[in-house]
């Protein structure tokens, strides 16, 4: 689903000099696809991007059949400054090519910069936590 624009843009960028510029104007579903990722069965990932928003919202979605939640999304929320975008999900199948999606959220004119795309392994075990709530952590450990 190609945007009306999409290309490599000078006009923002968060780190260096370029970022990738999409707008659309009345559809929702209209982006760019991040699909050089290699990801490994059973391993967590942490994914992120920095997106400025000038108008309309932007959706970061992890949504192939490679992802434990097959349907993870993340959505911006300010527009004018650089948004953290930012996750973590479960690779179920390994794949070499596995897809990040940026999207228009809303049929309404939409404008946004995607910059610093990270696709990293966590270190450790995936679990489960039972019987405990957010209030139970304190620092970085339960």
């Amino acid at each position: 689903n190609a945007p009306d624009t999409e290309e490599r843009s000078s006009t923002r960028a968060y780190q260096g000099t370029y970022s990738w510029k999409v707008a659309h104007n009345g559809a929702a579903g209209k982006g760019i696809v991040n699909n050089g990722n290699n990801i490994t069965a059973g391993i967590v990932y942490y994914v992120s991007a920095r997106i400025w928003s000038v108008k309309g919202t932007c959706i970061m979605e992890l949504t192939d059949s490679h992802w434990h939640d097959s349907d993870s999304h993340f959505i911006t929320s300010k527009t004018g400054e650089w948004e953290l975008l930012e996750g973590y999900a479960i690779c179920d199948t390994s794949n070499s090519a596995s897809n990040m999606f940026f999207r228009t959220n809303s049929s309404a004119d939409t404008e946004f910069y995607v910059d610093d795309v990270k696709v990293h392994p966590v270190n450790g075990t995936p679990a489960i936590l039972l019987n405990m709530n957010a209030v139970d952590f304190t620092g970085d450990t339960p």
